[in-house]
């Protein structure tokens, strides 16, 4: 083996290991920028709503669903029967 091969081998192991430890950088990078926001959407998701929020609901149904949201009573299935909503008789 010539030492212009061993180099050349020396070289591309040392390439690889540089773009190892650069990729494993920007993903950590990447997870400490995303965890703060992960946070943030999670507390934001759980917090519950105030009654003021649902009472500036313009439209009925959507109030009532916001309601129900805040009790954590599961939506009212549709009416049916000869009085069904408009949406539904389409």
């Amino acid at each position: 083996m010539t030492a212009a091969r061993a180099t050349k081998r020396e070289v591309h192991w040392v390439e690889k290991a540089l773009l190892g430890v650069i990729l494993t950088a920007v993903i950590f990078c990447a997870l400490l920028l995303a965890w703060p926001v992960w946070i943030a959407m999670t507390e934001i998701a759980t917090k519950p709503l105030s009654p003021r929020t649902c009472m500036a609901i313009s439209d009925d149904d959507a109030r009532l669903d916001c309601y129900d949201r805040q009790t954590g009573r599961p939506p009212m299935p549709p009416r049916k029967g000869p009085y069904p909503p408009d949406w539904l008789r389409g």
